[in-house]
């Protein structure tokens, strides 16, 4: 028996030594959009301010994701060129999974009584290895950044095993044996949520094995139904979560030009997409960019496919009451819960193939125990097949991580394959030009820039629809515009502003957004807007009776002078400060600019005129107006003169 068990352990052992060498060929692969998007300013995270703010400010889903953000943290002082090492720790994750996977399904058999431990061992661990072998599930290892998905499935798998595992000493220890197993799968699915959102799955891959496979061994009634409803709420809470009640179905987005029920109705397609590309694997099936995809699939097909899974989930219920056959049923629920997140309404895109890494695995399992249990002269068989089937995954596998470890080529066909991905031929381009890591990722943060950009406009715009005079909005779109429009666009948005001027509001968020923007026209990157234009818009501003605030007035006043001294008129750069310095005498950047303006022009006496206006101020305000900036300033004025005289003799 013992000799048994070291045979079985050195096989798996050897197994997952296996995974790690094919795998190995993919770790010079390149760096993809998304990796370069969700580890922006990595390589700058050098202090514990920097750490919290970067674990603790992750912008990929609405939990921010900090556990595995928080694992990237030891690859900061190599970013962006130290892609294989942050490759290698994907893989190491995967191979993990591999091992947790072998435990739960030994676990799972043993919960249905199904063989001795030695079969038990041969089939979990053989599911395990067809599972770790799917080339489709390659691509959550070979991106980086899809860390998150593969370490969330790795607490995931902790919680499951956890909470299978206690099964057995519930018949004995009611209480310990439903705290322990509620509180391992408790910690497993927060874990699992803190890495990746759809860590919240974790209850109901456990409902399908409570519901499936387990048999009733709470005697405390109080307890068993607790188990139960405590199982069955997480379900309802999902899909309470999903219902039209908490989320629009039928609102088109503007982000992705789709409703949630036209997502709803390709994905009845896609999952099954996903099912040929696993199960009968071909390396031209997989890569890492599908952003050109659409809701392909409307009416009628996706009908079909509807029919399609429901027919598939009758016969499995059929075969289950009939036949006794549960394991059919427990493939086709745990792939369908596996998917209930990011392939029913969600607004995420259409098609990910890392979104089958967990949904996959009940699959595979039903195939091993398949596979064992032919019976009669063919018995040897069933494993025989098993095994070419896992050897035929591996060798497609290989070929596939040799091809992302070239990322020249792989960038060449990738491109070529989906002539429709920008995110393709973006990264085709970057390698084009044999840019650096470290350049790759810069221009990859400007793409990324951009469509925050782009996806800011177009939620401005639907403000302005119902709010025309909200000038701070407008001006912020246009500023936006300037980073990634043409002029033609910067112009129209600009006369759009001027028609609006009169009736503006947002008077604070207005003064502050047209300083950004004269800055970004003197540093020539808006030319469809000219420094007149937006004086015009400030001049107007000044009028309108909602920017009678003080400090906003001089704000604005203070602004017109400046765009005054860009097009080069001195005296009336003068005139709009004296009438910032009516508004608000103790606006401490409007002093400062009439003393070092009268300075640079020698016109010594005016500073010292503007200094002496502000004494009567001091101790009135509780601004930075002071004496002591006052003396500060009338020290530097005295300066100045002195070098100026000191110059003419």
């Amino acid at each position: 028996m013992l000799e048994s068990r070291i045979v079985r352990f050195l096989v798996a052992c050897a197994a997952l030594v296996l995974l790690w060498w094919v795998y190995a060929p993919a770790l010079t692969g390149a760096q993809f959009y998304d990796d370069f998007g969700n580890l922006e300013g990595l390589n700058r995270v050098t202090t514990p301010e920097a750490q919290k703010q970067f674990v603790f400010g992750g912008k990929s889903g609405p939990l921010g994701r900090p556990v595995a953000l928080a694992t990237f943290l030891p690859h900061a002082s190599g970013w962006p060129a130290n892609g294989p090492e942050i490759l290698a720790v994907n893989v190491g994750i995967h191979v993990a999974n591999v091992a947790l996977v072998g435990v739960l399904g030994y676990l799972c058999l043993g919960l249905a009584g199904f063989g001795g431990p030695a079969r038990r061992s041969w089939i979990a661990f053989g599911a395990a290895f067809l599972w770790g072998a799917m080339p489709l599930l390659a691509s959550t290892s070979l991106i980086i950044i899809q860390r998150m998905t593969s370490l969330a499935a790795f607490f995931s798998l902790l919680g499951l095993i956890g909470f299978v595992a206690a099964y057995r000493l519930q018949a004995a220890r009611p209480l310990l044996g439903f705290v322990l197993q509620f509180g391992a799968l408790g910690a497993g699915t927060l874990l699992a949520m803190y890495t990746k959102e759809n860590g919240a799955l974790t209850p109901l891959f456990a409902l399908v094995i409570h519901t499936l496979l387990a048999p009733k061994t709470l005697t405390d009634r109080r307890l068993a139904f607790l188990q139960t409803l405590l199982l069955w709420s997480a379900l309802i809470a999902i899909l309470a979560y999903l219902s039209p009640f908490n989320r629009e179905w039928f609102t088109v987005s503007e982000r992705r030009g789709w409703s949630g029920y036209e997502r709803l109705q390709t994905q009845m397609v896609v999952l099954w997409e996903y099912v040929r590309a696993a199960f009968l694997p071909l390396p031209s099936l997989y890569s890492p960019f599908h952003d050109h995809r659409s809701v392909d699939y409307t009416g009628w097909p996706a009908l079909l496919g509807f029919l399609a899974w429901a027919g598939v989930v009758a016969l499995c219920v059929w075969l289950k009451r009939t036949k006794a056959v549960v394991w059919p049923l427990f493939a086709v629920m745990w792939f369908l819960i596996g998917h209930l997140l990011e392939s029913t309404i969600v607004m995420l895109e259409i098609y990910f193939e890392h979104r089958n890494y967990l949904p996959l695995y009940g699959a595979c399992l039903a195939l091993a125990v398949g596979a064992a249990s032919v019976q009669g002269a063919l018995k040897r068989i069933g494993p025989m097949l098993f095994g070419a089937y896992a050897a035929i995954q591996l060798a497609v596998l290989l070929a596939l991580t040799t091809f992302w470890g070239d990322p020249d080529r792989s960038a060449e066909l990738w491109a070529h394959e989906n002539p429709a991905s920008s995110r393709a031929s973006v990264h085709l381009a970057l390698r084009a030009i044999d840019a650096t890591p470290e350049q790759i990722a810069d221009l990859n943060f400007e793409f990324i820039q951009m469509g925050r950009y782009e996806r800011a406009i177009q939620i401005f715009d639907r403000t302005l629809e119902s709010c025309p005079q909200c000038m701070g909005i407008r001006l912020q779109a246009l500023l936006y515009s300037c980073l990634i429009y043409p002029s033609s666009e910067q112009e129209e948005r600009m006369e759009a502003a001027l028609e609006n001027v009169r009736n503006a509001r947002q008077p604070r968020m207005t003064a502050i957004v047209a300083f950004r923007l004269r800055e970004l026209i003197n540093s020539d990157r808006c030319r469809g807007v000219s420094r007149e234009s937006l004086l015009s818009v400030v001049e107007q501003l000044d009028e309108n009776v909602l920017f009678r605030i003080e400090h906003v007035r001089a704000r604005l006043l203070f602004l017109a002078a400046a765009l005054e001294e860009d097009v080069g008129n001195p005296q009336r750069r003068d005139e709009f400060l004296d009438r910032a310095e009516n508004v608000f005498a103790a606006a401490v950047p409007v002093l400062q600019y009439q003393v070092y303006s009268s300075i640079r022009e020698g016109r010594f006496d005016d500073a010292l005129a503007a200094v002496a206006r502000r004494r009567p101020l001091v101790g009135l305000t509780s601004g930075a107006l002071t004496a002591s900036l006052l003396d500060g300033l009338e020290r530097e004025i005295a300066q100045a003169r002195s070098e100026a005289v000191n110059e003419q003799s």
